[in-house]
């Protein structure tokens, strides 16, 4: 079975939908007060997950977003963000915003000894509704002209 185009849109949207999910599940994880939050290793090491793959899926969808609209390409991860801001798609405040949280992605995954976890649950809830008008954006950025199956 051959994989689907990277510019699929039923493919794009499956992820959109799975990284909802994603924040869905961090919102509960960090629903906890701080020092109940930090406390519970379940909520603490859910919303670490959740937070990470929230992440990454970000940086997937920009740069299906990128490929689908003919933008440059990244060469680092965190690059598909400022492609998006300079093509007018993005604000920097929300640029910023997923900076810090991908900093933090970053740091948990290869630096785990030394990550706050009252960074973690503060970044988290921050994040929440910054994940939120992310996805409505990327949604909004899919071009119509592009075909349902693909480009």
């Amino acid at each position: 079975m051959p994989l689907p185009s990277p510019t699929s849109k039923p493919d794009f949207d499956t992820r959109l939908g799975l990284m909802r999910r994603y924040v869905d599940a961090l919102r509960q994880a960090v629903a906890h007060e701080q020092d109940a939050f930090i406390e519970d290793l379940q909520s603490l090491g859910a919303a670490k997950h959740y937070l990470t793959t929230s992440m990454l899926c970000c940086l997937d969808l920009a740069n299906r977003i990128i490929a689908v609209r003919g933008l440059p390409l990244a060469r680092a991860p965190m690059e598909v963000f400022s492609i998006l801001l300079d093509a007018g798609h993005l604000e920097p405040e929300m640029v910023d915003d997923l900076h810090q949280m991908d900093a933090l992605r970053y740091r948990i995954t290869q630096i785990y000894w030394d990550v706050d976890d009252v960074e973690v649950h503060t970044i988290a809830r921050r994040g929440l509704p910054v994940y939120d008008r992310y996805l409505d954006r990327l949604a909004s950025l899919w071009p119509a002209e592009v075909a349902e199956g693909a480009a």
